[in-house]
């Protein structure tokens, strides 16, 4: 898993973050489809001035915010064989004729 194009570690992961703001969230994972999602992270409401100047230089015990994010990845699909070997010998009729041929959906 990667947070900003840096790696955090395996799933599951707890990492820490310093200020909110929206960050680059990737997860990969073998016979999976990768998940890259955009997700925002707020500040929690202690975080926010002026309240911050108190919950920060007065608490008598340490805050955390820690908040999760759940994502649910899905199966890759596999392509037919059969499939991928008539595509690959119509292209390969199409350019030895000379042809060009739209890309597969």
């Amino acid at each position: 898993m990667t947070v900003d194009g840096h790696p955090v570690g395996y799933s599951p992961v707890a990492t820490a973050y310093t200020y909110g703001g929206t960050r680059e969230i990737q997860i990969e994972k073998d016979g999976y489809k990768t998940v890259k999602v955009k997700q925002d992270l707020s500040d929690p409401w202690y975080l926010r001035p002026p309240v911050s100047f108190f919950t920060e230089n007065f608490s008598p015990v340490e805050i955390r915010h820690q908040p999760v994010l759940d994502f649910q990845l899905e199966p890759k699909t596999r392509i037919n064989e059969e499939y991928l070997l008539q595509r690959a010998n119509t292209l390969r009729s199409n350019v030895q004729r000379g042809t060009v041929t739209a890309p597969a959906r």
